[in-house]
């Protein structure tokens, strides 16, 4: 069984959504747990979602496929597909009168000197360096956590690559072989790796287009 993501109740508290890394979000009843609706039209990670609380008719969720959706809450049917994000979607949420929407996708963290004590995770993808000189270095990482002190950076990574090292056909070849594998997965296992895959070879390719910008091509 895929892990899940995220959930979010309903206004009332009756019932609940849940997504998970099947590509699905489902809809439950609190009270007795049933599933009430299967939401499956998401290409890849179904990653955040919300009620139109407190209306509660509708349901919008995000996915790393770069779409938001929305749903009707009382039958299933997806009434729009929301397009125009260049980054997987991992926030939103309704206005208070559950009429407008907002969309957040995965962006970019700065960290120059003072800066506030903070503790993250590090998804896959580039980092940029600048030195003391003004000289600039982007890598890429994968896994770990970034600490930052008001004197100090601290990153421990999984993995570091200089975005020169890249090899940019094999990242590539590498996408199409995830997006594959994910649209004709046979099993849970197939499709974590192809996920993970997918997510990490992405992030090289965005690695390599942040070194092409900075030389100026």
């Amino acid at each position: 069984m895929l892990p899940l993501t995220n959930c979010a109740f309903n206004k009332s508290g009756d019932k609940f959504i849940t997504g998970s890394y099947d590509r699905t979000c489902k809809v439950w009843d609190t009270q007795s747990g049933t599933e009430l609706l299967s939401l499956d039209e998401h290409k890849n990670v179904v990653y955040t979602m919300a009620f139109n609380n407190p209306v509660g008719n509708l349901i919008v969720t995000g996915s790393f496929d770069r779409t938001a959706k929305i749903w009707d809450a009382n039958n299933g049917m997806m009434r729009s597909t929301l397009k125009g994000h260049k980054m997987e979607i991992v926030c939103l949420g309704f206005d208070p009168h559950g009429l407008l929407v907002a969309t957040g996708s995965m962006g970019e963290l700065g960290v120059t000197a003072g800066h506030a004590p903070l503790l993250s995770d590090l998804r896959p993808g580039p980092v940029r360096l600048v030195k003391q000189n003004g000289e600039e270095e982007i890598y890429y990482l994968s896994g770990g956590y970034l600490e930052v002190q008001p004197n100090s950076i601290s990153i421990l990574a999984d993995t570091a690559v200089r975005a020169g090292d890249i090899d940019e056909a094999a990242a590539a070849e590498a996408v199409k072989e995830a997006e594959a594998a994910l649209a004709n997965q046979s099993g849970e296992i197939e499709y974590s790796k192809a996920a993970a895959m997918l997510a990490e070879s992405t992030a090289q390719l965005r690695t390599l287009q942040k070194l092409r910008k900075k030389l100026g091509g």
